[in-house]
């Protein structure tokens, strides 16, 4: 269970680093390429999604971790 918590946190921080560099990404194309505005708030929300299943995994994990 330990594993599965700590895989579970690894890939959490990847995939904030990834929405932190798409964070800067969307900045950047507000000001000098709006056409790309779409496809990157979209690959944003599906990394959150990513992001939210990776949190729930870690908790599942973490709290039976706990109980074992």
């Amino acid at each position: 269970m330990r594993h599965a918590a700590k895989k579970a946190e690894e890939k959490m921080a990847g995939l904030t680093a990834e929405i932190a560099a798409l964070d800067v990404a969307l900045a950047k194309a507000a000001v000098e390429q709006p056409g790309k505005l779409a496809e990157l708030s979209r690959k944003r929300a599906a990394t959150q999604e990513a992001l939210d299943a990776a949190e729930a995994a870690w908790l599942e994990a973490a709290e039976a971790a706990e109980t074992a």
